[in-house]
């Protein structure tokens, strides 16, 4: 079987759930992820042999039964702290496993993803959606489950990532889980701290470089949590302009932060060496 570049990474939106017959063949799809995984390679091979910073995965589990506080992903877990290596929580808004645009019908159920990216209608949605919607949700779901379930607690060393799913949601979350966990102490009694003590700790978030709510969240949910990222070449990317568009929405803060925000909690989250001279 022979795959190219873009169609190894579609490999990843191969879910039990694809409308495609043939993905519901799971010696197929196995095929096609142990084809993805030899062309990226493994954790270990990856940063230990190819050089690479850092891990993805979709920010929707592959099945709901198995959310990501469950201990079968554990040697994961630990792969990835060991390496030092944050993992980064990806959206993907396809319609192949039970993320949030099948569930509540945010996107076009399709076996052709140029109609469930491309086509819309008020009812069913789409792209936007999907997205706008979505993707947060996903993201939501999947870091209340790291954190209250207890796998930051488990693995102190181990670094998370929010990747491409806004910024804005995670002081009121935080905060959140925090006032609930104190309402209700059985579900602390994993926890040595407060959920948004372990955020601060060991997670980052991605904003968009022209979002408005980066500089008045940065003290809530901690300055050295912030990442950006221009998503280009994606149809709404900020690009061009990407920097101007960065200065402008930190403008309000210090110049310390500011230094932190363009590029210096990237080069913490990702344990990146950096020489004095490219400071």
């Amino acid at each position: 079987m022979m795959i190219d570049a873009d169609g190894l990474t579609l490999t990843l939106t191969l879910g039990p759930l694809d409308p495609i017959p043939a993905m519901r063949d799971p010696e197929f799809v196995l095929a096609c992820h142990r084809t993805h995984n030899d062309w990226i390679a493994e954790a270990q091979r990856a940063v230990g042999e190819l050089g690479l910073d850092a891990v993805f995965i979709r920010s929707a589990p592959y099945h709901e039964d198995v959310p990501f506080s469950r201990r079968l992903y554990d040697p994961f877990w630990v792969a990835c702290a060991e390496l030092g290596v944050p993992v980064g929580l990806h959206p993907a808004t396809h319609t192949d496993v039970h993320n949030a645009a099948r569930k509540f019908g945010l996107i076009r159920q399709s076996a052709d993803m140029a109609v469930t990216n491309k086509v819309a209608d008020e009812v069913t949605g789409g792209t936007a959606m999907s997205i706008a919607i979505g993707a947060p949700v996903d993201a939501i779901v999947s870091l209340g489950r790291l954190i209250l379930g207890g796998v930051c607690e488990r693995f102190p060393g181990l670094k998370l990532v929010v990747l491409e799913s806004g910024g804005g949601w995670a002081a009121s979350i935080l905060d959140r889980m925090d006032d609930e966990i104190e309402a209700n102490p059985r579900e602390a009694a994993w926890l040595a701290m407060r959920p948004s003590e372990h955020f601060c700790r060991q997670c980052w978030i991605s904003f968009e470089p022209d979002d408005p709510i980066l500089p008045r969240v940065a003290d809530l949910i901690g300055e050295d949590r912030i990442l950006w990222a221009s998503d280009c070449p994606h149809s709404d990317a900020v690009y061009p302009g990407t920097v101007e568009a960065l200065e402008t929405s930190i403008a309000p803060l210090c110049e310390d932060v500011k230094a932190a925000v363009r590029g210096g909690n990237a080069v913490e989250a990702h344990g990146l060496q950096v020489s004095e001279r490219s400071r």
